[in-house]
């Protein structure tokens, strides 16, 4: 008998989502680096409420806060331009935003996602494809499509890099924490 036809190829894996890419910070955090965040209201009113949590860290280290908001868009929300001091000290809540970028609840009407990661060492975002054009930058949602379809099985590119002193160990430790907020 002729042999068997050989088998098709496997279908290339289905991109990952910005909400994947933001839900993958997770994956590489480090054990006991534990990192809590809460939203003040889960729900707020498009036009009346802010925004607003809070982030604890078993660790000193530096936050940052990504949002994908409810329009569809990803954001490093904090550190931003009005306020770069993203220092925390283990065991003290941290309230964002902060008098100086309070954020009104605009709509639309829908599901902010965020991810809080607290990281030992500051990072840097320089490859992760980010624009700086306003007060909070932006991760282009093509740009990490491209960036997501090229990483295989290594760490989410919204992950960026440790930045540490030249001839100081660098590892890479930190922890991560995933609420929402539901626009209405």
């Amino acid at each position: 008998p002729p042999p068997p036809p050989p088998a098709p190829p496997a279908p290339p894996p289905a991109p990952r989502t910005a909400l994947e890419s933001l839900q993958s910070l997770a994956g590489g955090a480090a054990a006991g680096f534990d990192v809590t965040a809460s939203a003040k209201k889960p729900e707020v009113a498009i036009g009346k409420d802010k925004l607003a949590f809070e982030v604890r860290s078993k660790r000193d280290g530096y936050v940052y806060v990504f949002l994908l908001s409810s329009g569809g868009e990803m954001f490093l929300l904090f550190p931003n331009l009005l306020d770069k001091y993203n220092k925390i000290t283990a065991g003290s809540p941290l309230a964002l935003p902060r008098a100086s970028w309070p954020m009104e609840a605009g709509g639309p009407a829908g599901t902010n996602q965020f991810a809080v990661l607290v990281s030992e060492h500051e990072r840097d975002f320089g490859a992760s494809g980010v624009q700086n054009e306003g007060v909070f930058p932006q991760f282009p949602l093509p740009v990490l499509a491209a960036l997501e379809a090229t990483r295989g099985s290594g760490p989410s590119p919204l992950l960026g890099k440790p930045v540490c002193a030249p001839g100081t160990p660098c590892d890479d430790v930190y922890g991560v924490a995933n609420f929402k907020i539901v626009e209405k």
